[in-house]
């Protein structure tokens, strides 16, 4: 059973179990046999970036202590290669200054992976495409992809790179879910790159809606928007009540008037003291003069209104199907009503 679960470890993370095992002898000074198993642990096959950079900086810590400066710059430069924000553990000033040495040589010849905007064909996606950028520290030699088209399953194509910096592949859907994987020697895992696309969902305009003019026999016309049938002896009912107002408010003014009359017919003796009337009843008839003269002139205003409205409404046909517009103001000299017919 121990056999059976190491084996399956091996298997899920090729090199792994070299790694730790070229750990366990860089942790004892044995840096000779530790380079032998970081050697052979690269040669399996599929080997994750991970475990690359674990084991080509342990491989970069063992030349360092066999005093073999080049190649542990060499290997620091292939960890930086794969990860330029690698950050080098805890080490000795010789060490840190290899790996310091070794950074400005990644960042000149830089690994890149990267995908490039998908065609798309009448609302498919055919073709996926990925740049590569070659360096000389690690060499790649094919792009493996994984598409799942519309949800199916998966489908694996392994691409070899030629001199072009860019590789593409061949597909047929609305929507893809894909990888692309940069294998360098042994299949080993330089680079990856996931994305999930989508094509655009078209929206076409809905075909026209063409009228029939169609004749039909036995209906009657559509009555316009102008056309209120119980317009006119709405009108014509406002009207009367608006003469009904200025009638009443003329009575007011007559008896504000015959207030004011009958004021102006007293006579003063020669002290100035009336001689027919009383004080009482002399303030009782100015107070009906000033009310009786403003519940006249608001009658006669507002009853105006109304009846000027109400006439030019009902006159006016307003069953039309022609614009009217009309106007009714108060003028000093009366009310004024304009309009457009």
């Amino acid at each position: 059973m121990i056999a059976l679960t190491l084996s399956l470890l091996v298997l899920a993370a090729p090199g792994a179990s070299g790694a730790d095992a070229a750990q366990t002898l860089v942790d004892d000074f044995k840096f000779t046999k530790a380079l032998t198993t970081i050697a052979e642990a690269l040669r399996q096959p599929g080997v994750d970036t991970a475990t690359l950079i674990r084991l080509y900086e342990l491989q970069g810590f063992a030349h360092a202590a066999l005093n073999q400066g080049p190649q542990a710059k060499a290997a620091f430069t292939r960890v930086l290669t794969l990860d330029p924000a690698h950050a080098i553990p805890d080490s000795s000033p010789k060490v840190r200054t290899l790996y310091y040495g070794a950074r400005a040589g990644a960042a000149q010849s830089p690994l890149e992976l990267r995908a490039l905007e998908p065609t798309r064909v009448d609302g498919r996606i055919e073709t996926l495409t990925v740049e590569v950028k070659q360096s000389p520290v690690l060499q790649a030699f094919a792009v493996r992809f994984a598409m799942s088209a519309d949800d199916a399953p998966a489908v694996v194509t392994v691409v070899p790179l030629t001199a072009t910096a860019t590789v593409t592949v061949k597909t047929s859907a609305r929507f893809v879910k894909w990888s692309a994987t940069l294998l360098g020697t042994n299949d080993a895992v330089l680079r990856v790159v996931e994305r999930a696309e989508a094509a655009p969902v078209e929206l076409r305009p809905a075909a026209p809606v063409t009228a029939h003019a169609d004749p039909v026999v036995g209906t009657a016309p559509p009555v316009a928007a102008s056309q209120v049938p119980w317009l006119r002896p709405v009108s014509l009912g406002v009207a009367i009540v608006g003469l009904g107002a200025v009638g009443t408010g003329i009575g007011f003014g007559r008896a504000s008037a015959g207030a004011r009359a009958e004021l102006a017919a007293v006579s003063a003796d020669e002290n100035g003291v009336a001689r027919n009337i009383t004080q009482v009843r002399a303030s009782q008839l100015e107070s009906t003069a000033r009310s009786q003269a403003l519940i006249a002139n608001a009658l006669v205003i507002s009853g105006g209104v109304l009846a000027l409205a109400g006439t030019v409404v009902c006159v006016l046909n307003p069953g039309a199907t022609a614009p009217q517009t009309v106007s009714i103001g108060v003028t000093p000299g009366g009310l004024m009503a304009s309009g457009q017919f």
